[in-house]
């Protein structure tokens, strides 16, 4: 159950030459690739992570070493200033998301604690924290809070969004800062984005904005350095999303 820091020299040594067992590794928030065409993206995860959440020369390794859950955590990329050349810094973070889908891995999410003015945010605690719960939860099996709320279905009616998300056994959504204040935003038929009102039902936020009578997408965090607004009751935000509702009708 300890936790070893593994440099990237040793990750790439064969199994036998690693007495230690591991039950996961951290890898990298892979900003080196924000910068490419909308269209590489989809190839992040592909790079990252095979279907045993590990880059394809870790593949062999993963499938030899004594475990039965190899949990790998990216790191989402944080909250940086607004600048020239960072205009897909969000896509990228849901690039970042979608390789979830991978089995036996899991995200922490660090849009809320990085460093506005530096890419490496020199406050890791809290992200070391984000981790630990990540494998408390996936590894060990510890019935603790461990993810941030994540929208599960949603619904329009009368102009408005409603959206349901999935919380934690235990936890409530909760707001911390001003919910209309940006951090949501829908679109109409046009695809032009407009700052959304923002409120809380339970498990439920409602979303409406003005002139726009059938919203057609939503985006949550949709900046580089954005504010961050909705949690949950154990202090762990929801990562940012893309909505396209025709698909959840």
């Amino acid at each position: 159950g300890k936790v070893f820091r593994i440099t990237t020299l040793s990750l790439t040594l064969p199994a036998g030459d690693l007495e230690l067992p591991q039950k996961g590794a951290r890898t990298a928030k892979g900003d080196r690739g924000f910068q490419s065409a909308p269209k590489e993206w989809p190839r992040w995860s592909r790079h990252v992570c095979c279907e045993k959440g590990l880059s394809p020369e870790r593949c062999e390794y993963c499938q030899e070493s004594r475990r039965d859950v190899f949990l790998v955590s990216p790191v989402q990329l944080p909250n940086v200033t607004e600048a020239p050349g960072l205009e897909n810094w969000p896509p990228m973070r849901l690039a970042q998301a979608r390789a979830l889908a991978i089995p036996h891995t899991a995200m922490a999410v660090t849009v809320d604690v990085g460093d506005a003015n530096d890419v490496h945010p020199r406050n890791k605690r809290p992200v070391g924290e984000r981790f630990a719960l990540l494998a408390l939860s996936d590894v060990y099996e510890q019935d603790i809070p461990a993810t941030g709320p994540q929208p599960v279905e949603w619904a329009v009616a009368d102009g408005r969004v409603r959206i349901r998300f999935h919380t934690p056994p235990g936890t409530a959504l909760e707001w911390r800062g001003n919910p209309s204040s940006g951090s949501f935003e829908l679109a109409g038929a046009d695809g032009k984005f407009h700052s959304a009102v923002a409120a809380l039902e339970g498990e439920y936020v409602i979303l409406y904005a003005n002139g726009i009578d059938q919203p057609k997408k939503i985006r949550y965090l949709w900046k580089s350095n954005p504010k961050v607004v909705l949690y949950n009751s154990a202090g762990l935000p929801a990562a940012p999303f893309e909505l396209i509702l025709a698909k959840n009708q």
